[in-house]
């Protein structure tokens, strides 16, 4: 079996956590979500998963992660 110890998974935060965080509403995240102003993943019809480098940048700045290739 093989194990690559040096890629860690990624963090993925449900916008609950991700309301904590940034101490304000869930329904704002969601809103953030929706608008396409913090970049998260959908899943499902109603579910949205925000990685935790996305969190970081749109908390350092607002900007969107650079797409990594």
């Amino acid at each position: 079996m093989w194990h690559d110890t040096d890629m860690a998974e990624p963090e993925y935060l449900t916008p609950e956590e991700v309301a904590g965080k940034l101490r304000i509403h869930e329904r704002t995240v969601r809103r953030l979500l929706a608008d396409g102003k913090l970049p998260g993943q959908r899943i499902g019809a109603k579910k949205w998963r925000v990685s935790a480098d996305a969190l970081k940048a749109y908390m350092e700045g607002g900007q969107k992660p650079a797409a990594k290739v």
